[in-house]
C-alpha cells in the first residue's frame, strides 16, 4: 500500500520524467498485491490448521480435503515464484511498450532491486515452505493409503501405527517437514527484521 501510494505521488508530479513510469509501476504493484495476497492466504492452512493432527479426522475424505488445501498452496506458490522470477523482463516489456526509454526503465528496475533488496529472501522462503508443504502432502497420502494401519491416541495426542516400517516412514516425513518449517520461519523473521530496518532508515 505504501509503495503504491509512492508511485501515485510520482504520477502527480507531471514535470518529473519518472512520472511516465507510474502507470506501469502501479499496475505491477496491483498485480503483486494480488499474487502475494493469494500466496499468504494459501499458506494459512499450513501455518494455522495443523494438517497432520489427526484428532478430528473421521474418514479418508477428511484427509483428501486437507491434501487439497496443500495443493492450493503449491499452486499459489508457483504463481508467486513465477511473478518474482519474471518481474524484470515483464516490467521492462510493459514500460518500453508504454513509451519509456530503455535507459530510464533499466534505472527504475535497478532502483527496485536497491530499495527492496530484502525481498531477495522470498525465493528461499518459498523454496523451504514448498518442501514443507510437499512433506505434508506425502504424509497425508501415506495416512490415506494406509487408512486401517494407524489410529489417533487421544491420551498421548499422537498418531500411532500398527506397522513399524510405516511409523518410520511417517516419522521421516515429519523430520523433513519440521526442518523446512523451521528454516522458512527463520527466514521470515530475517525478512521482517530487514523490512523494519529499511523502514526505520527511510524515516530518519
Amino acid at each position: 500500500a505504501k509503495m503504491q501510494s509512492d508511485f501515485e505521488r510520482i504520477a502527480a508530479q507531471k514535470s518529473n520524467n519518472l512520472s511516465q513510469l507510474a502507470g506501469p509501476a502501479i499496475e505491477y504493484l496491483r498485480e503483486e498485491q494480488s499474487v502475494m495476497s493469494n500466496y499468504y492466504l494459501a499458506t494459512k492452512p499450513l501455518t494455522q490448521m495443523h494438517l497432520l493432527n489427526m484428532a478430528d479426522v473421521q474418514s479418508p475424505e477428511d484427509l483428501e480435503k486437507r491434501a487439497d488445501l496443500v495443493l492450493q498452496y503449491l499452486e499459489a506458490s508457483k504463481r508467486f515464484s513465477n511473478y518474482f522470477a519474471n518481474f524484470d523482463e515483464s516490467f521492462r516489456t510493459m514500460a518500453i511498450k508504454g513509451g519509456i526509454s530503455s535507459g530510464e526503465v533499466e534505472s527504475q528496475i535497478k532502483g527496485f532491486h536497491t530499495n527492496f533488496s530484502q525481498l531477495g529472501l522470498l525465493p528461499r522462503i518459498s523454496e523451504h515452505t514448498d518442501r514443507w508443504a510437499r512433506g505434508e502432502l506425502q504424509a497425508l497420502g501415506l495416512l490415506e493409503s494406509n487408512w486401517d494401519a494407524w489410529s489417533y491416541d487421544s491420551d498421548i495426542k499422537k498418531t500411532v501405527f500398527k506397522d513399524h516400517d510405516l511409523r518410520i516412514e511417517f516419522n521421516n516425513l515429519i523430520s523433513v517437514i519440521d526442518s523446512n518449517r523451521n528454516i522458512a520461519t527463520n527466514l521470515q523473521q530475517q525478512l521482517r527484521l530487514s523490512s523494519q530496518q529499511a523502514t526505520n532508515q527511510k524515516s530518519k
